[in-house]
């Protein structure tokens, strides 16, 4: 009995540890990822980073196909089979999706660039991410494999040691090329991505000897394959919806007379500039709700209903800080972080109202973790193809129209998120936190543009503005926090 209690506790360590460790990891590579965007927007300039934001979509979608989810089907095989049977068959798998993926790429990639995207100078970025497309599917059945075995550090450190390189890459290819070829530019980026992937190889690759377990039972293809074409034709929808954005939005406006130069820079300028300024703090409700995740598993409705209320708690405290420096000093924080103003009109003019952003995370995972992730499937699902139908009609309607497209996808998703989880939990907020966020984001908009219009510099104004964040957190949020 005391052995088996043992036992227990050295294995809810382990999972406490894991937990941890993906939080902190998940964090940095977040915060790596971000630092990586702001270097090639500096870089790359306004029309490099526009060519490289509407080449990603592409790019995006058949390295999806093409790693055909084998992270989750390695890690639920190697559980169980962590031999190297398992490592070879999913790595053969992986070369034959990569190549059904890749000669699929070649043969639209013509008419996507010309007549899809009207972009020809994204044709030599998106086939050059033909061997990222190879190396992102073998890294993706090694990451699954050490994820399997639970050496979470292993999967972690290669996921470091991919953002760092490509980073490094990238920075010294752009300054000893020096070279003013914007399309040479842009694919150099590209590579940085493959470079950063078959780094992260080589160190997952020397870790596998020492990890590999003789097992009788052999891992079969049909096995892992049972496993990763559902799992991938589930998560698809979003990756063919983030494929066809710039194609239905560069329909709608060439139907509006638009050259391809007005499409491209009109396109940018919301996906390159102002959405992840506005997005850029997403890292925070993400790790709140995974650190929350295992709290929710097994819980009943009351359990669940204090953890998330938590959750969005804290997800929303800090996003009304940053959305006040956001609205106040849109200028300065787009010129801060990208050497540009392009965007800042966008941001300042709605990023009150992308607020809700910080809480579909928590409202995500809550779902997901009470084993509702069908549910979130066929919501998500509708809400990319509404999506759809909004990035064609609102061209004809606003000139915003593909900000506004987003705004409302956000809107729908969490309320309907929020309308699931209140009818299957009773969830509410109480009306006392709602009032006290309202209160805390007035009086720090008011303080915003007291500094602004005292001529008080950004960087202090923006110390002074979280000083007092941290004042009011301490004194008052604190403890509401504590009493949720």
């Amino acid at each position: 009995m005391i052995i088996k209690k043992f036992k227990n506790k050295i294995i809810l360590n382990k999972v406490i540890l894991n937990t941890i460790i993906l939080i902190i990891t998940s964090l940095l590579i977040r915060m790596l990822g971000l630092i990586n965007r702001i270097i090639l927007t500096r870089l790359l300039g306004n029309e490099g980073i526009s060519l490289y934001t509407i080449s990603m979509p592409t790019i995006m979608l058949f390295l999806s196909l093409g790693s055909m989810s084998l992270s989750i089907a390695i890690t639920k095989v190697a559980s169980t089979k962590p031999t190297l049977s398992t490592i070879k068959k999913g790595i053969i798998i992986s070369l034959v999706s990569s190549t059904i993926s890749s000669i699929i790429l070649i043969i639209i990639l013509h008419l996507l660039v010309n007549h899809w995207l009207k972009q020809p100078s994204s044709y030599y970025p998106i086939l050059l991410s033909i061997p990222l497309i190879y190396l992102t599917s073998i890294s993706s059945v090694l990451r699954g494999f050490y994820n399997g075995i639970q050496k979470m550090n292993i999967t972690s450190i290669a996921n470091l040691i991919e953002q760092i390189t490509r980073i490094t890459f990238t920075i010294l290819i752009f300054y000893v090329s020096n070279s003013n070829n914007l399309i040479l530019m842009v694919t150099i980026s590209i590579i940085a991505m493959s470079f950063g992937e078959f780094c992260s190889i080589i160190y997952t690759s020397s870790q596998i000897k020492k990890r590999l377990i003789e097992h009788i039972d052999q891992t079969s293809t049909k096995e892992i394959l049972s496993i990763a074409i559902p799992t991938t034709l589930t998560g698809l929808i979003s990756n063919i919806t983030f494929f066809f954005e710039p194609i239905i939005y560069t329909l709608a406006l060439t139907i509006l007379k638009k050259s391809s130069d007005e499409i491209l820079s009109s396109y940018s300028e919301i996906t390159a500039y102002a959405l992840p300024l506005i997005t850029m703090f997403s890292f925070i409700p993400s790790s709140i709700s995974t650190s929350m995740f295992p709290n929710l598993t097994t819980s009943s409705p009351s359990v669940i209903n204090h953890y998330l209320k938590k959750s969005l708690f804290y997800s929303f405290l800090p996003a009304i800080l940053i959305t006040v420096i956001l609205m106040v000093y849109s200028n300065e924080s787009m010129n801060l972080l990208y050497s540009t103003t392009i965007g800042s009109k966008y941001v300042h003019e709605y990023v009150i109202f992308f607020i809700i952003f910080y809480a579909i995370s928590p409202l995500s995972v809550t779902l997901q973790a009470t084993n509702q992730a069908k549910t979130l499937f066929i919501i998500s699902s509708i809400i990319h193809v509404l999506k759809l139908g909004f990035l064609f009609i609102l061209p004809f309607i606003s000139n915003h129209s593909l900000i506004i497209s987003y705004l409302l996808t956000y809107y729908i998703l969490a309320f309907a998120l929020g309308f699931i989880v209140y009818k299957k939990y009773h969830f509410n907020i109480p009306f006392y936190i709602i009032f006290s966020f309202i209160i805390l984001f007035f009086l720090l908009l008011f303080f915003a543009m007291l500094l602004k219009n005292l001529g008080i510099s950004f960087i202090l104004s923006i110390a002074l503005l979280t000083i007092l964040f941290l004042f009011t957190y301490f004194f008052l949020f604190r403890q509401i926090g504590n009493h949720i």
